[in-house]
């Protein structure tokens, strides 16, 4: 679709004579800075606000989680297809009247044809082997058995995105389009996903800000920068690569143009009133008016941030001994359901550590024990007495005043914090002086976790406990904590689904897996090979 512009809001415009290009069975990367419009034009294109936009092609995006009601999850996935839905409705029916022909009308004398019709189309769409897909697509998610006969009502909003994710996998349109689909799904659903995806026949659009899972799942890269879609084959890391080169060689054009038109326009300034030399100051003038605009390329500002300086040095901060947890049973005189024992770890100054395991094997849970949150039932967790721990989780973003800005937000909660205090230590997590007095509301999701990173670092601790740090955050923002959890003067312990940031940022891995936590003695690659074999 040629000449494509997009507007939101009140006329702002956010693409502007760009081209839409979409190739069936290629699985588009879009990326771009957070707030550029990517979300919003999977929306477009999702609504059909987009005018010549082809309407045989079925087209899906996964953007809200689905309703809670009396529905069983296997049913609700199942029913999202409204094509098998139709013919089984049609095949009731036509049984139905086969069986009561007084009810017949004039249109229906052709019954047994209609069946056959019915059961032909059932045939073509796989409709009997339907509810294993359904089934093998909720165990990739990782639904539990007892979760797939549960109703929708009963879960959380993570496990309804999971359904509304397992619906449209289910459906299989020819564009299907993720946003940010990891957000909700542990570390094993997410390599399930990934070899789903690598493997999907269709057309994908897949925004998500995990690295590795984007550069083995898609084909081609849309950059939407400068109200322009970019288009290039290969994955981010050759994206990248090839952008680099493009804004090099754009560069050399550019400088060596402004040489050429200096050269020229000294001529011209100095023979301008030159009767002998009029002809080719003439000829000079001509050729400077049909040189070609080339821009000069100016590098985006690197984003960073950094954590703050712990006031002092511990040796070893947190130990963990012969710890068992578990939750209080149902029953009184029942006994307890261990989730794990005879846990035993150290963490000390310059550890970096990632826990391991599938979900709902107590990775949170031990994050909390570690934080003085929850008390185990036999062992103990010994802290340096001078220990400061900051805790971040997708809650610190939520607790926010979306009504304040950064500034008023964290003076309110740091009683004597002074603004010029606040500002800078803002500053440290790129939230300008500008941004720092915007509200909250207003900010992209990344900002917003910056600010919260801001809140969760006030008093320079020695320990960051990490649950899912990256999510809500663009490519160029996950790369920053990369870097600010690589030169931080401390330890950090987290839970994360995202394999690029779990690859940079440790080498040291504790999977948890039949009640005990072990560490893993390999790389990454080899846990996933281990821990999910194909």
């Amino acid at each position: 679709i040629p000449n494509f512009t997009m507007y939101i809001g009140a006329g702002q415009c956010l693409l502007e004579d760009s081209q839409l290009k979409i190739v069936h069975g290629r699985k588009y990367g879009l990326i771009g800075r957070n707030g550029v419009g990517k979300t919003t034009l999977l929306k477009h294109i999702s609504r059909r606000k987009i005018e010549n936009f082809p309407n045989h092609l079925s087209v899906l995006h996964v953007e809200q989680e689905v309703v809670g009601d009396n529905t069983k999850v296997i049913h609700a996935v199942l029913q999202a297809d409204k094509e098998r839905e139709h013919l089984l409705k049609e095949e009731q029916r036509i049984l139905y009247l086969l069986d009561n022909p007084d009810d017949i009308k004039g249109k229906d004398k052709d019954l047994n044809e209609s069946l056959k019709q019915v059961y032909e189309h059932l045939g073509a769409i796989a409709a009997d082997s339907a509810e294993a897909r359904a089934r093998a697509i909720l165990n990739g998610l990782g639904f539990p058995e007892v979760y797939q006969e549960a109703t929708t009502k009963s879960l959380s909003g993570g496990w309804r995105m999971r359904v509304a994710l397992a619906q449209a996998l289910f459906v299989a349109p020819d564009i299907l389009m993720l946003d940010e689909p990891t957000n909700h799904l542990d570390l094993e659903a997410c390599v399930w996903l990934e070899r789903y995806l690598a493997k999907y026949p269709k057309t994908l659009m897949l925004v998500s800000h995990d690295r590795k899972f984007t550069n083995n799942v898609i084909t081609d890269v849309i950059h939407f920068e400068n109200k322009q879609l970019n288009y290039y084959k290969g994955d981010i890391d050759i994206f990248e690569q090839t952008r680099a080169n493009q804004r090099l060689q754009q560069q050399r054009e550019f400088e060596s143009q402004q040489n050429k038109r200096e050269h020229m326009q000294k001529f011209i300034d100095k023979f301008r009133f030159n009767a002998k030399r009029a002809s080719l100051v003439q000829s000079r003038i001509k050729a400077l008016g049909k040189l070609s605009h080339i821009e000069e390329v100016i590098d985006d500002p690197e984003f960073t941030f950094t954590f703050p300086e712990p006031f002092s040095e511990l040796n070893k901060l947190i130990e963990v001994q012969d710890v068992s947890f578990g939750y209080p049973p149902e029953n009184p005189g029942d006994p307890v359901k261990l989730l794990f024992t005879n846990v035993e770890f150290s963490i000390h100054q310059d550890s970096r550590i990632a826990i391991l395991g599938p979900n709902g094997c107590g990775k949170s849970t031990l994050l909390n024990l570690i934080l003085d949150k929850m008390s185990p039932v036999s062992g103990y967790i010994q802290r340096d007495t001078k220990l400061r721990i900051a805790h971040f989780a997708q809650h610190h973003i939520e607790s926010l005043n979306l009504r304040m800005s950064p500034l008023e937000n964290l003076l309110n909660m740091f009683e004597g914090s002074k603004p010029d205090e606040v500002r800078s230590h803002l500053a440290r997590y790129g939230i300008p002086a500008s941004l720092a007095e915007q509200k909250i509301r207003t900010m992209s999701g990344g900002q917003k976790s910056r600010v919260a990173f801001a809140v969760v670092t006030w008093y320079c601790p020695h320990v960051l406990i990490l649950d899912e740090p990256t999510n809500h955050l663009d490519l160029e923002t996950v790369e920053a904590l990369i870097l600010a959890v690589s030169t931080f003067n401390g330890a950090v312990v987290f839970v994360s689904h995202d394999q690029h940031f779990i690859e940079k940022c440790t080498e040291e891995f504790w999977v948890i897996k039949d009640r005990t936590l072990t560490r893993f003695k390999g790389d990454f690659d080899q846990y996933k090979k281990w821990a999910m074999p194909d």
